[in-house]
Parts: structure tokens; sequence; C-alpha cells
């Protein structure tokens, strides 16, 4: 009822999955609950039911994230992307309370400082002055919750130009082995990566250290390494798009595969 945990288990497990949805096949399935039986093998499942209930649990979770202080820079976000989301945070804080608290270990800690109060206010001040925008009265004592009020009122031509005035003070989020400062933007105390093993070093080491109960012996040259390594990637990110950009593509329409997204018509 409260949406948290009393404790958790860890434990190797196998997933059997009833069916294997993309994000538009989710959507599909939320808004069109017989679409489902296309998906399965086994049409004795109800998919639509438990894909319909994980989003209410999902969209709660959400909405009391942001109670709680998150910042939520994408309030449009569709549903299907909504669950992964939810569930993730949920589980990376889980196994990081895990360790910290319940273990006492060092672990892979993901650690997002927070901008000065004069940095805020340079950024509330630069949103306030956009044309169609104003911030709710009552939201300016947290500015993670006035820039999220702001963003759902806001005009839709305004959202990128508020989202880059927070992220222009924001700083850098880094991997550390000590997790204390927690993470600003999410507001929690303590975080870290855990879900994405196959494609991120720090939930590979995490896994690492709940299997073993045992800490690398380099960990903080790993969290330096994950840390470089990701400061490398925005910057390819930000070159591959300028080179879009340059030869006449429109970087928000290429998938990560480097094709050009078109409508079907």
């Amino acid at each position: 009822e409260t949406l948290s945990y009393e404790d958790i288990d860890i434990y190797k497990s196998v997933i059997e999955s009833d069916a294997r949805l993309t994000y538009s096949e989710c959507e599909e399935v939320l808004d069109n609950p017989e679409s489902a039986d296309d998906l399965l093998e086994d049409t004795e499942v109800d998919l639509a039911e438990k894909t319909e209930l994980v989003w209410e649990l999902a969209d709660q979770m959400h909405e009391q994230r942001k109670e709680d202080g998150s910042l939520v820079l994408n309030p449009a976000r569709d549903r299907a992307h909504t669950i992964i989301e939810e569930c993730m945070l949920k589980a990376n804080k889980a196994v990081t309370h895990e360790l910290m608290w319940d273990r006492g270990v060092e672990a892979m800690y993901r650690v997002h400082p927070q901008p000065s109060p004069e940095e805020w206010d340079e950024a509330l001040r630069e949103i306030q002055d956009l044309e169609g925008v104003s911030i709710p009265g009552e939201a300016w004592e947290d500015p993670r919750k006035a820039v999220n009020a702001t963003l759902e009122q806001a005009p839709g031509r305004q959202l990128s130009k508020i989202q880059r005035a927070v992220m222009f003070v924001m700083p850098r989020a880094k991997y550390m082995s000590d997790p204390f400062g927690g993470h600003h933007a999410l507001n929690f105390e303590i975080y870290g990566h855990f879900t994405s093993p196959i494609r991120r070093l720090s939930d590979l080491i995490n896994h690492w250290i709940v299997a073993t109960n045992d800490v690398p012996e380099d960990l903080a040259a790993l969290c330096q390494h994950a840390s470089d390594q990701q400061k490398d990637a925005e910057q390819c990110e930000r070159e591959y798009k300028q080179f879009l950009q340059e030869v006449g593509l429109n970087p928000d329409a290429i998938n990560n595969r480097g094709v050009e997204v078109v409508d079907d018509d």
C-alpha cells in the first residue's frame, strides 16, 4: 500500500516471460487490450490485464516519486517507458539500500551533487522569464518541485528551453564507492545502478558484489573509469548529433542504429 518495501530477497532466478513486448506493442496493448492475443502463444494468459496492472502500479510510483521531490524533466513520457523507468528505479534503489544498510559494503554507487542555491536561482529566473511560463508560487521552496510543476503547465514550445536551463546548472553525476551525498535529481539518499549488467559496467560490478558479498580491490579506480567513459560517451553523442545537423538530418529523427525514422505514409 505504501509502494515501499520492508525487506527484499536477492537470489539467482530465471524469468519466464509470457511475451516480449516492444514499447510500441505495450502501448498498443494498453490502448487496445484485444491486441494482446496476437502477441501470445498461450492465449490463456491475460496479458492485457497484467499490462494494465503494472501500468497502474508504475503510475502510482511515478506520482509518489514526484511528490517526494524527484526531478522529472520529461512529463510527457509514454506509459511503456514509465513502466520500465519506475520499476528500474525501484529495483536499483532497493538493491543499493541492501548493500549499504543491510550488508554495509562498498559498491558502485551513483552520486549526483546538487547545484548551489545561486545556480538554482539562476535557472528558475531564466525559466520564469520564458514567454507563457509561470512557476507556481507554492513550488518555489523546492527547485525540483518547481520545475516539475512548471513543466506540467508550460506551453509545449518552451519545454526544451526549461530542460536546458535545468541541465545547464546540474553537476555531472558520477560513480563513487561512497554513496553519501545521494542523488540530487532523484532526491534519493542512496542510489546505484543494478538493472542493466549487460550494457553497463557499474551494474555488472554491483551484481558481482551482491553475489560474492565482496568488493573489488580496485573499486575506486573502476568508479573513476566508469565516470570517465560516460563523459566520453556523452561527448561522442553531442558530436554525432552535430554531424547529423551539418549534413541536414534531424538528430531527433534518427534511432540508435543510425537509421532515419520516417512516417509510413
